[in-house]
This record gives C-alpha cells, structure tokens and sequence, in this order.
C-alpha cells in the first residue's frame, strides 16, 4: 500500500479573523471585521478601498506597525501576533520595504546616500552598501543619478529612489502606501509599471490605493469596505496607457 502526502506552500501572509478598534476613554471604534486573507510569495496584490474603509489600518498591521484587538496573523508561517514591541520593530527592518506617498527622503542626501541609509542601521559593511545600492538604483533606471540630492529630483524619480531604497535589503515583501498619490499621470503610470517590472522579478509587493485605475496595474485587487473585505478580482497586469488620475 502507498500513501502518498500532498505539501502545499506556505502562504507568505495568513491572516485568520483579524478584528481591530481603537479605544478612547469609554469609547471603542472598531475598525476591522474579521478580516481573513491570505497572499502568496511573488504575488502583486492591490487592496483597494476609499478613505475611512480600513486599508491602511490593515497594511499598518501586515507592515508590523500596528497588532490586531484579535484574530491570528502567520507571516512565513510564524505567528506573529503576539510579537513585542522590539521583536515587530525587527521584523520591519528585516522582512518589510515600505513605499510611501510622500517618498520620505532626506532631502540635502544625495540619492546614493538615501538608498544606503538602512543599511547602516543592519551593520552591513560600506563596500557592500554601495555596491547593494548602485544594483538596485540601476534596476529602477536611476544609476546616472547616484551623486544627485533627492530636491534636485522629479517627484516620479524621488519614488524611484524610494522604491529602490524598499529593495536594497532584500526584503519578504513591500508595501507601497499610495504610492501614486504625489504623482502625475505620466509619473503615476510610469511607477506602477516599475513595481509591475519588480515583481515579476520575484519581488512580493502589496499596494495600498483607493484609486481603480492604480489598482488594476495588480495581479489581484482585494476590495476593502467598512473594514470588510466585500470583493476580490484579477487585476490588469498588461494594461497599457490607460492609467487616469
């Protein structure tokens, strides 16, 4: 007789009846509804939703800035929810890439220099921060602008940098906080083609926008609304000219 054991892949992110409020004094606003989802490595995933749905709530708990009120939250199959301050403060240096709205750089640094930047906190040796920055300012198209301040820059080429600065440390995934939302049509279009790019790459990333036309650069688009997940769909991952503001 033979058995035979069938393996499946472990989910990069399971979360399992998420539930989150936030209390002031006497008062509890919930926020998140048990909230189950689960992403994949090397998926493109857009959660959409308009402002007040609970789309940033979420990513602040799956970028572990934030815990859940309740519920279960396996990242590489580890259960993080119970995590201490410090040891989710660790994960975010090690697992998570963050691309945010307002780019977040330090403006008198020249481009190489904000790239290398979260290397320094890991340690990590000056020849081989610069060589790690160069490769990755390269891979988003910005090598001829390493001796450049980021004020000197573009507002598409500032998220460059800051798309390239999510990459430098190799993370499990990245996160992008509307990351069109600063940017201009051409700009705009121009950025969800380079996480297009990056992902199929290999590279997992999650993109928080409340705009359809952004959220169908995806290769999945989770709906959010009134903390409840109501929809998901496949994304338009070819999609070409089309993006609108």
């Amino acid at each position: 007789m033979f058995f035979y054991i069938v393996l499946f892949p472990m989910s990069l992110i399971n979360l399992q009846n998420i539930n989150k409020s936030y209390v002031s004094g006497e008062i509890e606003t919930p926020v998140l509804h048990d909230v189950s989802l689960r992403i994949e490595q090397g998926e493109f995933v857009a959660i959409m939703g308009p402002s007040g749905s609970g789309k940033s709530t979420l990513m602040h708990i799956l970028g572990f800035l934030d815990t859940a009120t309740s519920g279960k939250f396996l990242f590489e199959g580890q259960d993080v929810s119970g995590l201490s301050d410090n040891e989710l403060a660790y994960m975010r240096r090690t697992k998570v890439g963050f691309v945010f709205q307002s780019f977040n750089l330090l403006a008198r640094a020249s481009v190489l220099e904000n790239v290398v930047l979260p290397m320094i906190y890991e340690d990590v040796d000056s020849e081989k921060r610069e060589r790690e920055a160069r490769r990755v300012l390269e891979e988003v198209g910005l090598s001829h602008r390493l001796k450049n301040l980021s004020n000197q820059l573009s507002g598409g080429e500032r998220q460059r940098v800051a798309i390239a600065r999510a990459l430098v440390g190799n993370p499990s995934i990245i996160y992008a906080d509307e990351p069109t939302g600063n940017l201009d049509t051409k700009s705009g279009e121009e950025i969800l083609k380079l996480f297009q790019k990056i992902n199929k790459e290999g590279n997992t990333i999650v993109m928080i926008t409340h705009e359809r036309e952004a959220a169908e650069f995806a290769r999945r688009i989770v709906s959010i609304r009134d903390g409840n997940i109501i929809d998901e769909s496949v994304g338009h991952v070819q999609r070409i000219g089309s993006f609108k503001k």
